[in-house]
């Protein structure tokens, strides 16, 4: 089947009057990532370097590998301005998990049929602290307690990469007629966990990037945790490694 579709003319609404003209294609000329965007300062204090097709602009230090914010987006110098793009470009900066989310301004040339693409970026905060408490109850246990403290190291080599450590206490009451304590409290349990998010696949010598796009979001996971238990009157400990991709 033949499809014909009719775009009218692109129609501009003035002070006083409504204009119309044709719809242009534009193409990127310049691609700026703002990599430490603050609203109250000034823009001229801020350093630059060129990647690519890339201008990166940043204060003091530049705390990201250039190569990481390159591949975070889905603009290319000369290329054809495609919504598509601008929606994987937001997605992907989110994923890294080290920006807040993001904001993308094109401001366009209209003489050269160009567009001059802008990424602002603001970083979270390197460290960060959590916990989580709990309370519990199950066919096992009655009852139960469980206090998770976690810290999270973000972009830790320069590459987005981020690391969580996390712990976990927990002490509950179990009235199984096979436990001999008589205490209140006769399950404790605790241990931690430590893993490391990789924000595309991490496999030494290979270029991922030929057959793997980064759009679809590729991860690495490297986990390590520990975790002892002591209940029935002996203690079991546990250990396991896990990688995922």
């Amino acid at each position: 089947m033949n499809i014909e579709l009719n775009i009218d003319d692109f129609k501009k609404r003035g002070d006083s009057a409504v204009t119309s003209s044709e719809y242009k294609v534009y193409r990127f000329d310049k691609i700026n990532i703002y990599t430490d965007f603050l609203y109250n300062e000034d823009d001229s204090e801020q350093k630059f370097i060129s990647y690519g097709d890339y201008t990166i602009y940043y204060r003091n230090k530049l705390r990201f590998k250039p190569k990481t914010l390159a591949n975070a987006v889905f603009y290319e110098k000369d290329s054809i301005y495609k919504d598509i793009d601008r929606t994987r470009t937001y997605r992907q900066i989110t994923n890294l998990g080290v920006f807040k989310y993001p904001t993308i301004t094109s401001t366009p040339n209209d003489s050269s049929a160009t567009l001059d693409a802008n990424i602002y970026l603001a970083a979270r905060p390197k460290y960060s602290l959590g916990t989580s408490f709990e309370v519990t109850r199950s066919n096992i246990q009655q009852f139960g307690l469980a206090l998770s403290p976690s810290l999270q190291a973000r972009n830790l080599f320069g590459g987005a990469e981020n690391l969580n450590l996390s712990g976990r206490l927990s002490i509950g009451s179990s009235n199984d007629p096979s436990i001999i304590d008589n205490r209140f409290f006769n399950i404790q349990e605790f241990g931690a966990d430590l893993t490391l998010d990789i924000p595309r696949i991490w496999l030494p010598f290979i270029n991922t990037n030929k057959f793997i796009p980064s759009y679809t979001l590729p991860r690495t996971r490297i986990s390590i945790g520990t975790s002892f238990q002591k209940k029935y009157r002996f203690r079991q400990t546990g250990f396991q490694y896990r990688f995922r991709l």
